[in-house]
């Protein structure tokens, strides 16, 4: 997973550090944040997008400031090589 271009802040100076970004789905249980292209289309079958990779967010604890990172391809079963329909 690339590690943010920085690990200081950009606005305040102070130091970044990785956090974890919270997607509540059924009964409370979480999962990492992903992301689709933006011209993704859902599958004929599944309804399902084909994701393009995982995000990543670093928070500075000075200033608050949080920055998120994409990482392209890193989804486990990298569905954005299969057909969409």
């Amino acid at each position: 997973m690339p590690r943010p271009q920085t690990s200081v802040c950009t606005d305040c100076g102070g130091a970044m550090h990785e956090i974890k970004l919270i997607d509540k789905v059924h009964n409370y249980a979480t999962r990492e944040f992903e992301y689709a292209a933006l011209d993704a289309r859902p599958s004929f079958w599944t309804g399902a997008l084909p994701l393009a990779g995982t995000v990543r967010a670093y928070m500075c604890c000075g200033c608050s400031l949080i920055k998120t990172y994409g990482s392209p391809g890193s989804y486990p079963s990298d569905l954005t090589s299969r057909p969409t329909e």
